[in-house]
């Protein structure tokens, strides 16, 4: 039987078909996060909650990971540049942390690094990942 994944009522309220998508694997590897200095359990929470346009997007109940410091940081350069009070969502620093099967499914990388992770129902992320770097 499959984990239940934490934002599956969620999935089923806002009628999202085939979240998570197809193409999904299981967690697996060393992966990047924006996040706030402290990090919190705040720092993991999906943006389809705050972005009500959002709540049928299934990609918006994922979370959003990076391959790699580098790409994290293009993409932090890249987002911050065109959206600046984004970093008061998304923090100005970069955890690291080493996911696992038993965490969740991933879907990606894409060519820039981002991967969008679903997280199973009892998987506590802030005690995952760790503080790498400010960006």
């Amino acid at each position: 039987m499959t984990a239940a994944l934490k934002y599956e009522a969620q999935h089923k309220e806002h009628a999202i078909a085939d979240c998570p998508p197809g193409g999904c694997r299981e967690a697996s590897g060393v992966v990047f996060r924006f996040v706030h200095n402290p990090l919190s359990a705040n720092d993991f929470l999906p943006t389809a909650p705050d972005i009500p346009a959002r709540l049928n997007q299934c990609k918006a109940w994922g979370l959003s990971l990076y391959a790699s410091a580098a790409q994290a940081r293009a993409a932090y350069k890249a987002n911050i540049a065109s959206r600046p009070k984004l970093v008061t969502r998304i923090g100005d620093h970069l955890a690291v942390g080493t996911l696992q099967p038993a965490h969740g499914l991933m879907h990606g990388p894409a060519r820039d690094g981002h991967i969008t992770f679903h997280e199973h129902a009892t998987v506590r992320l802030e005690t995952i990942f760790t503080l790498f770097e400010p960006v």
